[in-house]
């Protein structure tokens, strides 16, 4: 009899995947070897995709999996409004309001800015749906903070909508210099929207919850994110 075709599974616990794949964080699987992948932590990550599509549990399963891996970077949470991230991790800080996130983004920021002989870049810097911060004072600081952790190669996870992001400009601009990011629910002309990488023709139809394009370096996977549960925060 002719083996059995395996197919991506749509619910993938992160209990059941290594913490790690070849010293980077686990993410989920790879659909076109079935095995696990990691995400890297040189710099900007970015999560994006519509509504609906499984950010917050792709930031959540990213933010532990790091956690999990590199447990020395503190994590530091930026977000305009009440997070759906608070329960992720335990926060070295995390702000509340849009007043909150535009004094920790400049604190950040000029840390990252420091001498390099004093620069702390200890840090997992993580900012929550960016398209909030349109129009408001913490957008350009927001941006700042962008620009200088990826001149000092800190680590950043970043979630954005493909709708709304474009709207906080000064930030998007940033999210430009990104060259690794997940795109859950993908459209073709998101990939050269964000990531300046021609995508090949999908639907998001092909994509249920949680699936997306994994870009690394130019490279491109289709993967379907890991779910984590609060066991995983408590083994952090």
């Amino acid at each position: 009899p002719a083996p059995q075709v395996e197919r991506l599974a749509e619910l993938i616990p992160s209990a059941s995947l290594p913490a790690e794949v070849e010293g980077l964080p686990t993410i989920g699987v790879s659909d076109d070897s079935l095995e696990p992948v990691g995400i890297p932590l040189d710099g900007l990550f970015v999560i994006t995709g519509p509504f609906g599509s499984g950010r917050s549990t792709a930031m959540t399963t990213a933010i532990r999996s790091i956690r999990r891996a590199r447990p020395a970077l503190r994590p530091h949470l930026i977000v305009a409004r009440r997070s759906a991230l608070l329960g992720a991790t335990d926060w070295a800080a995390a702000s509340q309001d849009s007043d909150d996130a535009d004094q920790l983004a400049v604190r950040l920021a000029e840390q990252m800015e420091a001498p390099a002989a004093i620069r702390d870049t200890a840090v997992l810097i993580v900012i929550e749906n960016v398209g909030d911060f349109e129009g408001l004072p913490a957008e350009a600081s927001v941006a700042r903070l962008l620009k200088a952790a990826r001149r000092a190669e800190v680590t950043v996870i970043v979630e954005a909508d493909t709708v709304t992001a474009a709207s906080a400009w000064q930030i998007f601009t940033e999210l430009k210099t990104a060259r690794a990011g997940l795109v859950l629910q993908p459209e073709e002309t998101d990939g050269i929207s964000l990531f300046r990488v021609q995508f090949p023709r999908v639907t998001r139809a092909d994509f249920p919850r949680g699936r997306g394009i994994l870009v690394t370096a130019g490279r491109l996977q289709r993967v379907q994110v890991a779910q984590s549960s609060s066991n995983d925060h408590a083994r952090e």
